[in-house]
């Protein structure tokens, strides 16, 4: 039990607790002005002595943590130097301590370690081929449990539990390799009868569409022959009818170019009229005119040469109006 220190310095307001107890001990009222001026008196003065009493902890908290300080600085040498001389000792024997249970903890580590690698044999043998389940029987058969000290029925019990299990894979996978093969016949059945479904079928759709090939083949002979046949026709058409407008054309031009003679032969003809009548008019006038110049005097040969003359227009001034 820990001894309670006695802080003399306290005494003081201890043996004034009394008092302040029986100055205090009132029910305050400080509905009426006596009863607030002596509660606010009683609680100024109790407050100057917690203000005192502070003061005084703080001083000798102050004295306490400097000497405790100085404790805690000596013991600090003093352990440092003991330390200092146990140290070499305790690291030797510690050594050899931690060494020990390093290659107890690496013994037992080995042990277990083992035993949960046998037991890994399930898992790696869960969905593999049936050959190597084999493979890990064989190996956890060779596992020796009297090697494993005293984990040896630990041992013992995960040998035969990893066996029984392993036992039953390599079953299911038998089986289930067997159901495989199986499998694969009738599924290469099958797919050698789909082969034989699809050569037939392509063979009958080859045929199929020979025939198809070979009909369009022959209806497109028709109809090209038709077309040859019909472009004939047009073409003997065509021919006769530009026969028959080239008839019309030569009877057009023909027939033009006597109506072009006609005109011509006319033109010709009305002009060797007017010139006649032209000429037989000028005669007229030319004869009248000798005639006129005549009766003037003029003898017929003189009258003539004025005429010319005149219609050469060798004198000036003078016109014969036709």
């Amino acid at each position: 039990m820990t001894e309670i220190m006695n802080i003399v310095e306290y005494d003081e307001f201890r043996s004034k607790m009394d008092e302040v107890k029986r100055t205090c001990d009132f029910i305050p009222d400080v509905s009426t002005k006596d009863g607030y001026d002596k509660s606010k008196r009683v609680a100024l003065d109790v407050r100057k002595v917690l203000t005192k009493l502070e003061k005084t902890r703080k001083q000798k908290k102050d004295y306490f943590l400097q000497g405790g300080r100085e404790v805690d600085s000596q013991a600090k040498a003093i352990k440092s130097e003991l330390e200092d001389y146990m140290l070499p000792h305790d690291s030797a024997y510690k050594e050899l301590d931690q060494l020990r249970k390093d290659r107890e903890a690496a013994r037992i580590h080995a042990h277990l370690n083992a035993i949960e690698e046998l037991k890994s044999f399930v898992p790696k043998a869960t969905g593999i081929e049936s050959a190597r389940i084999k493979t890990y029987i064989e190996l956890a058969k060779s596992f020796n449990p009297s090697d494993f000290e005293e984990f040896s029925k630990k041992a013992e019990i995960a040998k035969a539990d990893v066996l029984s299990e392993l036992d039953s894979i390599c079953k299911q996978q038998l089986a289930f390799e067997k159901q495989q093969e199986e499998l694969h016949r009738l599924k290469s059945e099958a797919e050698e009868r789909a082969l034989i479904d699809r050569e037939n079928k392509l063979k009958a759709e080859a045929k199929a569409e020979a025939e198809r090939r070979e009909r369009e083949a022959i209806e497109r002979e028709k109809k090209a022959i038709a077309r040859c046949k019909e472009a004939e026709e047009k073409r003997i058409a065509e021919a006769k009818q530009a026969e028959i407008d080239m008839l019309k054309a030569v009877e057009r031009a023909r027939a033009e170019a006597e109506e072009k003679t006609k005109k011509e032969a006319a033109q010709i003809e009305a002009k060797k009229s007017k010139r006649a009548a032209d000429q037989a008019h000028s005669e007229l006038i030319r004869s009248e005119a000798i005639a006129d110049l005549g009766s003037l005097g003029l003898h017929r040969e003189l009258a003539e040469k004025v005429i010319d003359a005149i219609c050469s227009k060798s004198i000036r001034h003078i016109a014969i109006n036709y």
